[in-house]
């Protein structure tokens, strides 16, 4: 309201707790999410097309902060920009692709598909999770196909190309787009799964700069 100056909620007064895949309680007495255990570690690579200012790119850039809080061995990379400021404030490991063109055609991306390469090569990742159209075919046609590598990819955009590649697990952000691709790949062998877009009401409140 006019006059009054924002205030920031607090993380203690979260009002659910959170639970693992088993359905046990990870969320500790203070309301924040615990960290997994050095066995359930895992080593994830996440490669953003972007990190400018935006939904899908602060959508990736919260949800790798979120893993990398829990515990995991996470590493982003993409070209530079403006949000990965919130990486290295997180702790989150940022490797900048100077190569990549949001945005450009595959072949005009080659720069970044040999250093995505070297990279997935050099961490040796678990899984590779993809955001948008480049990172996706540029980790398919290198790291997945070359290396056998396991990825997945998100697309954020209000519909999905025919040209993704089929047999690699999709996650879109609403219930209506993944109906879409059912109906006009019925045969996909890919899992396709909504991942909508969060809201983080602890970090993101009015006035939050940016």
């Amino acid at each position: 309201m006019k006059g009054r100056a924002a205030t920031r909620p607090s993380a203690s007064t979260a009002p659910h707790n959170r639970l693992d895949r088993k359905g046990q309680d990870v969320t500790s007495s203070g309301g924040q999410v615990s960290r997994i255990d050095s066995d359930r570690r895992l080593r994830l690579l996440v490669v953003i097309h972007h990190l400018s200012v935006g939904g899908s790119q602060r959508c990736a850039v919260d949800l790798a902060c979120g893993v990398h809080g829990r515990g995991h061995d996470l590493t982003v990379a993409g070209p530079p920009g403006p949000l990965a400021d919130l990486l290295v404030e997180a702790g989150v490991p940022f490797v900048p692709l100077e190569g990549d063109k949001p945005g450009a055609a595959v072949g005009q991306a080659l720069p970044g598909y040999r250093r995505l390469l070297d990279l997935t090569r050099e961490l040796r990742p678990q899984l590779v999770h993809s955001y948008e159209l480049t990172p996706s075919i540029l980790t398919y046609l290198g790291a997945h196909l070359r290396d056998r590598m396991p990825m997945t990819m998100t697309i954020n955009s209000m519909s999905v190309p025919d040209f993704m590649p089929p047999s690699i697990p999709l996650q879109v952000c609403s219930p209506l787009i993944a109906s879409e691709v059912h109906e006009r790949i019925p045969n996909r062998p890919g899992p396709v799964g909504v991942l909508e877009i969060p809201t983080d009401t602890t970090n993101q409140y009015p006035g939050y700069p940016g």
